[in-house]
């Protein structure tokens, strides 16, 4: 009998706490409609990060934060905080889970808690599909991201074909 000895994914813990979760309330077509073109299809960096944040008039402050980043509106204006320890994958995977807020959970006060939120899986989605697009995924090309991110984004693949 062998024992499987891998750490669980990200995306399967929340699961886990979810219960469950199906691939309706991933929210394909909101993010059809929201997100860019080329999201899922082309490995974005941190100059799309700051471009659509740019365009979407969402203002990026890097600050040191007690969590990773915060999504948020102030004064009718949407706002992002990303924390100023994190290294540059941390950061884009971190960027993008916040702008996947602005894209998918619009309202003017919102507080997201825990990992095991329906909302904060989603955001991960969006993130680990920006980082790593469906092409690459069907393709298994080799990457410079860390496994858990990689596995999370595989998990993704073969749950959602997203």
């Amino acid at each position: 009998m062998t024992t499987d000895t891998r750490t669980p994914s990200p995306l399967s813990e929340a699961l886990a706490g979810l219960g469950g979760l199906n691939g309706a309330s991933i929210r394909k077509e909101m993010l059809r409609r929201r997100a860019p073109a080329e999201w899922n299809f082309r490995a974005l960096n941190l100059d799309d990060f700051y471009r659509y944040c740019a365009a979407a008039d969402i203002t990026v402050y890097d600050r040191r934060l007690e969590c990773p980043g915060i999504y948020l509106f102030a004064y009718g204006r949407p706002l992002i905080f990303i924390s100023d320890e994190l290294d540059e994958v941390e950061r884009l995977f971190v960027g993008f889970h916040e702008l996947a807020h602005h894209w998918l959970h619009r309202r003017p006060v919102q507080f997201f808690r825990g990992r095991e939120e329906v909302v904060e899986v989603e955001a991960d989605v969006v993130a680990a599909c920006a980082m790593i697009p469906l092409a690459l995924i069907e393709r298994r090309r080799p990457l410079a991201y860390p496994e858990t991110l990689f596995r999370l984004r595989r998990e993704v693949f073969d749950r959602w074909r997203i």
